[in-house]
């Protein structure tokens, strides 16, 4: 995430891995991998300084993890009223298929869904009910191969209540002390699938926005449930944003595996 930055020079004193109790804690991990170099063949970029929090000093050591590690990124895939291409169930099944997610939190479904619009799934097998799946809004964590940790907000848009389903997320949110929250959607767009999908992005920070040629400088859209959460994410600190991939308009019907791989 380049929150800290240094370049090293010569070679290390020398590289080890620790198993100790204290290790496997912070690194949730069975060893740490462990080099160690002299600190005058350490250097700073300009504008830049480590910035960690230490932990148990030892002999001529300082030792500690980077302030921002540990803080998840959540990812909000929600089902939304436009998903072209089914984008956003392909990278939330994607995620969910490559990483060992936990349920962190659930919703009461009753107090946020019409059932008449999202009605449960019967599975009848030669004339026998096996299966009845209620629809379920979770909140999901995981940590990926690098070692980040995410936050996935996986379920249908909520039909009812939106303000509190919002200030519920923000809440969670500032509970795990997610670093930042990025939405995933797509959209039926004026391109070709000959040409490689380039993602559009919705925010509130101006650093953070990306223009694209097809769509215009200003649009008034109806809204989904993601761009309410970024609103909504600006008041507390916490940078929000985005993605989009566009879908040609003649291909939204059927899935569209370049934009959930672009996204």
């Amino acid at each position: 995430c380049e929150t800290n930055q240094f370049e090293v020079s010569g070679p290390p004193v020398t590289r080890f891995f620790c198993h100790c109790t204290i290790c496997q804690e912070k690194y949730q991990a069975p060893y740490a991998d462990v080099v160690l170099f002299p600190l005058a063949g350490l250097a700073l970029p300009e504008g830049h300084s480590i910035n960690f929090g230490q932990y148990k000093r030892f002999g001529a050591i300082d030792r500690g993890m980077c302030t921002a590690c540990h803080q998840p990124v959540m990812l909000i895939a929600l089902e939304s009223f436009v998903d072209a291409g089914n984008v956003r169930a392909s990278v939330a099944e994607t995620l969910r298929e490559q990483l060992d997610f936990k349920i962190v939190a659930d919703f009461d479904m009753d107090l946020l869904i019409d059932h008449r619009s999202h009605r449960p799934i019967l599975t009848i097998n030669d004339g026998v009910m096996t299966n009845f799946e209620w629809p379920s809004i979770q909140l999901l964590h995981a940590i990926d191969q690098l070692g980040n940790h995410v936050l996935l907000l996986d379920g249908p848009e909520p039909d009812l209540v939106w303000h509190q389903f919002i200030n519920q997320v923000m809440a969670l949110a500032t509970k795990f002390a997610a670093r930042s929250i990025i939405g995933i959607g797509s959209f039926p767009g004026p391109v070709p699938h000959t040409r490689p999908t380039e993602v559009a992005t919705t925010t509130t920070d101006s650093s953070l926005a990306r223009p694209v040629a097809y769509l215009p400088d200003e649009l008034e859209v109806p809204s989904s449930i993601h761009a309410a959460i970024e609103w909504s994410a600006q008041d507390y600190g916490i940078p929000a944003l985005g993605l989009w991939a566009p879908v040609p308009q003649y291909a939204g019907g059927q899935p569209y595996p370049s934009a959930a791989a672009a996204l």
